[in-house]
Parts: C-alpha cells; sequence; structure tokens
C-alpha cells in the first residue's frame, strides 16, 4: 500500500480514473491534474496541468477531470464539460486541449485508447453523454469520426482486430457495432438496468458488460450468446478489465465503487478471488506484463494505491492441460501486445517466490 499519493474522484459512477502504461510507472488524476509516477523511485510529475488553462485554450477555468487513460504511448484526458487534454509520451511541453463537444451535457464519460487498423497510430474513443461517440486522431488532433447514438454512452471496448466496438450507455442493451462507420451490428440483450463497463478479451471471443443490475455478463463473441452470468457482492462493477496478453493464466478483474476487487478465472469463469479492503475505488488495472494489479483507493485518511503482486504467474498450463495464455505460446513472440521476451516468460516463476519457496526450490 502506497499513501502517500491518491487519485480524486469527480463524479459519483465514472471510476476510470487510473492507467498502467508501464511495469513501473502509474498514471493517475487528481483533482485537475494528471500525474506519472514511478513508485520504486517515488518519482513524481505532472503530466497534464488544466489547474490554469491557457486563455487560448477556451477553457473556463480549472477543469474538473472525469476520466483518463494512458496507452500506446498517449496519455488523454476528459472533463465534465467537453474538455479534453492529450500528452505524449516523452514530449516536451504541455500537450495539447480543446472540446470534444461544446453541448452542455457533454461530459466525457469513458475514453479508450486504441490503434488505427490502417496506419497503427493511436486513435482516441471519447464516449460522451451528449450521446456521441467520437474518435481522435491523435498524431493530428483531429477528430475523424463522430457517431451518434439515442442514450448516452457509459464505455466502449473495441475488438482486438480493430473492426468491431461494444457500446454500452444509459439503456440495459449493449450494441456491437462496427468500428468504423458505426453501424449496429448485434444487440447484446440480457441486462435489466444501465451499463458502466465493458472489455473485450485479447483473443475476440468473449466480450464482458457490467451494469447497475449488479451483474456481469460473459458473452460468446462469434455467436452473440450468453456464456456466463457473475454476481456482484454488493453494488455493480464500475471497471472491468481482461489480463494482458503475455500476462499468464487468463484472469478477469473486476472492481466495484467501493471496498471490493474480484479477480475471476477468465477459462472457465467459475471461480474468482475477492479482496476487500476500505475506501472508495478510482480505478483498477493490470500492469502491461500482467504480474501486478493496481487498484486507487481515493479514500481520504486510507487512501493511495494498493499494489497487489501475481502469484503463479509463470504457470505454463491451466487447469486439465489447457493452455493458460490468450493466444499460443508459439505466436507471443510475435504478437506485439505481449511486452516480455520468451526469456522473460520462462524466468516468471521464480519472481514471486519467497524466500523459504526459493531456497525449497534449489534444494
Amino acid at each position: 500500500m502506497h499513501t502517500k499519493h491518491r487519485a480524486s474522484i469527480e463524479h459519483f459512477q465514472l471510476r476510470n480514473l487510473m492507467s498502467v502504461p508501464a511495469y513501473n510507472t502509474v498514471h493517475f488524476s487528481h483533482e485537475s491534474k494528471v500525474y506519472s509516477w514511478v513508485p520504486a523511485h517515488d518519482d513524481l510529475s505532472c503530466l497534464i496541468d488544466l489547474s490554469k488553462p491557457p486563455i487560448h485554450s477556451g477553457f473556463r477555468g480549472p477543469v474538473k477531470i472525469s476520466t483518463m487513460k494512458s496507452a500506446h504511448n498517449i496519455c488523454i484526458a476528459g472533463g465534465f464539460t467537453g474538455e479534453y487534454a492529450l500528452r505524449p509520451a516523452g514530449k516536451e511541453g504541455a500537450g495539447v486541449e480543446g472540446y470534444v463537444t461544446t453541448n452542455a451535457n457533454g461530459i466525457t464519460n469513458h475514453i479508450d485508447i486504441v490503434p488505427s487498423r490502417t496506419s497503427h497510430a493511436p486513435m482516441g474513443i471519447f464516449a460522451s453523454n451528449d450521446q456521441h461517440l467520437r474518435v481522435l486522431d491523435c498524431e493530428t488532433n483531429t477528430f475523424i469520426a463522430d457517431h451518434e447514438l439515442s442514450r448516452a454512452i457509459n464505455c466502449t471496448a473495441t475488438s482486438p482486430d480493430g473492426r468491431l466496438r461494444v457500446v454500452i450507455g444509459d439503456s440495459p442493451d449493449a450494441w456491437v457495432v462496427e468500428a468504423d462507420t458505426g453501424r449496429p451490428v448485434h444487440p447484446l440483450r440480457g441486462h435489466r438496468d444501465f451499463g458502466f463497463a465493458c472489455a473485450w478479451s485479447p483473443d475476440m471471443r468473449h466480450i464482458a458488460t457490467s451494469n447497475q443490475d449488479k451483474t456481469v455478463i460473459i458473452w460468446d463473441a462469434r455467436t452473440w450468446r450468453i456464456l456466463q452470468t457473475i454476481e456482484s457482492d454488493v453494488a455493480g462493477y464500475r471497471s472491468v478489465r481482461f489480463s494482458p496478453v503475455g500476462g499468464g493464466p487468463r484472469t478477469l478483474l473486476l472492481a466495484e465503487p467501493a471496498d471490493r476487487i474480484a479477480i475471476v478465472n477468465a477459462q472457465t469463469y467459475q471461480s474468482r478471488q475477492v479482496h476487500d479492503f476500505f475506501g472508495e475505488i478510482g480505478g483498477a488495472d493490470f500492469s502491461p506484463d500482467g504480474s501486478t494489479i493496481w487498484v486507487a483507493n481515493t479514500d481520504e485518511h486510507f487512501g493511495g494505491f494498493m499494489e497487489f503482486d501475481r502469484r503463479q504467474w509463470g504457470q505454463p498450463y491451466g487447469p486439465r492441460g489447457l493452455p493458460n495464455e490468450w493466444i499460443r505460446e508459439a505466436d507471443l513472440d510475435e504478437d506485439e501486445r505481449c511486452v516480455l521476451s520468451e526469456r522473460e516468460r520462462q524466468m516468471r516463476f521464480w519472481w514471486n517466490l519467497s524466500d523459504e519457496e526459493h531456497e525449497a526450490l534449489l534444494l
């Protein structure tokens, strides 16, 4: 538990205020700023500062950050009245600011960053409360798509091949749409309330949707049928993450708004591990190598960042001899989503051993 720094929640329903872009780096928002923090050295730096925006930005004052995301060497923050700010990794200067929308109901509910299917340049996917889904080309700072839906959009998840996108919002139904055109492909009907989180598995076979009806539904993305329904303990899960490619046995990370996260076996969806603590949750995420889970605990007195190291991270096989990874082991070296080399993956089982286990293994 790291208690020196903490994230802050500006909207009680939006809990994507932390990202883990590297195994040793955490990005998080606090009030009107986004910080980059290296826990091993307690090195804190400000990536985005919207507390005193320049006049030319057009912002009316300090920006209340509603959501943020860091991925593909880009950090993007969204605000309550349609503002956004973008900062490329390793670049000097303040980055760029602008408006996603000037609609009075244009709060940014969710941001995702995905590579373009054609150029592999990073794109920002903005889900807004004004019922629009917008796509930003991060290299040119130009919005290249604007799709209007019938309800407010609370979360999106793009398929790994970039062709489809699941959209969830103020409706019991989630929708799968074409990523390029926004054309509806298929509804996902099974929830009873508004949806707030979704994720697409790295092997493209499963979609997870979380809803205020206190359930997460796992869908088969090949047949659009329900595979499993997972119930939460107290409140609906606000954050849903599949473990990364090359990160060991498949898992699904679920975060409630407060006090509890669950780690589900994503091979069978029949078992889960629950961690209880005290505090509102501002975000939860895997490190890119899958070795660690970070949780932003925003409690005023007991808050900070909780770090969970994974045990049996180097386990080569799942239950009954099933392969544990999202893709075949032989294909991991060719997959750019896998950040570990073959040698590093082979040595993973040493990393989290206790001193007693290490000595017993040597003997």
